[in-house]
């Protein structure tokens, strides 16, 4: 799975990496491709949160930080789901429209803070004017948050860091707002 924070940011800047220009027409129709299996969606049988999470600020070379991503904040809606077990907590957050769009979180509870880290992924990112100017990436996430006192709401900072091939950074600061249902 991949980080909330890093996968909208990276679809949001792969996106528009090539927006501007036309794309090729095929010189025969492509036959159509099977469809892909849905990913495994990990079970959550947790309390139900509503969750608002913004890109507050992106850091990074600026080949790789441009397009949506540089207009900020960014706002996206999740359900999140809440798992707790002794001071070890699971945080499971799903796209609205696509509850198989999920990301895992795990941390550990100490009073009503918590910490802990992403899932961590790796991938490629675009840093540059073209699909081909692609960079892999190695990701490390980590959440910090904590519960109100009623345990009704929840806030926490996320910072996702990509090791870019090159040597650089790029670094996501996203805030989460959440809401018991």
């Amino acid at each position: 799975m991949r980080t909330l924070t890093g996968i909208t940011a990276i679809l949001l800047v792969q996106l528009f990496a090539g927006c501007d220009k036309t794309s090729p027409a095929a010189p025969t129709p492509m036959p159509p491709a099977a469809p892909a299996p849905a990913p495994a969606v990990p079970a959550a049988s947790g309390e139900k949160w509503s969750l608002t999470t913004t890109i507050t600020s992106v850091t990074g070379p600026a080949a790789c930080v441009r397009g949506p991503v540089s207009k900020l904040p960014i706002v996206s809606n999740w359900l999140l789901t809440v798992e707790r077990s002794g001071d070890s907590l699971r945080l499971l957050a799903s796209g609205v429209s696509d509850p198989s769009d999920s990301y895992e979180y795990n941390a550990t509870v100490a009073g009503p803070e918590f910490s802990g880290t992403g899932t961590p992924d790796s991938g490629y990112v675009v840093c540059g004017e073209s699909v081909s100017d692609q960079l892999s990436y190695r990701g490390a996430d980590s959440l910090v948050g904590r519960f109100s006192a009623d345990r009704n709401t929840l806030t926490a900072d996320e910072e996702l860091m990509l090791q870019l091939s090159s040597g650089d950074v790029v670094t996501y600061h996203t805030e989460w707002r959440a809401t018991k249902r």
